[in-house]
Parts: C-alpha cells; structure tokens; sequence
C-alpha cells in the first residue's frame, strides 16, 4: 500500500499521463506534464506479479527485472490498463530501469525530461533475450543511434563507433 501511495505521489508530481500517439496503430504513451531534472525518480512500476521465466506465459507482458538464483525473474502487470504498459522504448532513452533490494522497480530519469515528451528506457538495458516469440522487434524510435531491432542485450545488433576520416 505504501508503494501504492509514492507510485500516485509522483504520477501526480510529474503529470504523468497516458495519451495517444496520433497514429492510431501505435496505441499510447507515458507523457510528462511537467519538467523532470536528471536523477529524480520519475515513477515507480506498480506492484506486479512476480514470475520466474518457467513460469511466463507471455514474455511480451513483462519485464526482466534479475536474474535471481532460481533463473531470470519477471514483474508482470496485474491489470491491462496498469501505466507501465505504457512505457515506451528509445535506443536513446530519458530514464533507466531502477529495482531496489525488496524488488520494487521505478524509473529514474538519466536526462532531462520536459513537460510533453514521452517516458522512455531502452528495452534492451532489461531484457536478456527477446528472439522469436518473446517480444523483438524492429525499431523505429528514430534517435540517431537506433540499432534497428531490440532482441534483448545479449541479441540486439550493436552500433559500430563512427569512422574519422
């Protein structure tokens, strides 16, 4: 309940919001409503479910959150309307993926996020594998060092450092 309590404390302190992408196809996205300065936690995920990989029945429903000594483990969300589903991916994100020691996993902001964009991490920063059926994907976040797909850390295509001529 606690958890309960900061989540909606800094939903409402940041105006985070779900809102539509004009094009419907890509659903909806987190937005800021106000600015939000490096290295302040701009949200905690709710409490979810805790899964390990065994027992995942839809990989493209949760996130990596560690590998624990039983395997990988995985928060998933209770309800379809929770705001971590929400949560958009950029090669070139505004926060990070942050779980605490009793599990509890928010999001810290790694550079500064203005009022109106959208909450983003790289999806590859928590998940180890996303091939086939766990949730891959061609990206089209559009930063200027997309890789092009997210498979997973361990799968993901890695940029090449620029070549000086």
């Amino acid at each position: 309940e606690v958890l309960n309590r900061q989540m909606t404390l800094l939903i409402a302190e940041h105006g985070l919001t779900v809102v539509p992408y004009d094009d419907p196809a890509l659903g909806h996205y987190v937005r800021a409503g106000a600015d939000v300065p490096v290295g302040e936690l701009v949200m905690l995920l709710p409490p979810n479910k805790l899964l390990l990989e065994p027992e995942v029945g839809d990989f493209n429903e949760c996130l990596q959150l560690c590998v624990a000594p039983g395997g990988r483990l995985f928060s998933s969300s209770l309800t379809r309307h929770d705001v971590d589903n929400y949560l958009c991916h950029s090669c070139d994100p505004n926060c990070e993926v942050i779980v605490g020691a009793d599990l509890a996993a928010g999001l810290r902001a790694i550079k500064p996020i203005r009022a109106g964009d959208a909450v983003s991490f790289d999806y590859d920063t928590t998940e180890d594998d996303l091939r086939g059926d766990r949730g891959g994907f061609d990206c089209q976040c559009g930063a200027d060092n997309c890789r092009g797909q997210v498979l997973g850390r361990l799968y993901s295509p890695k940029l090449c450092p620029a070549v000086e001529s």
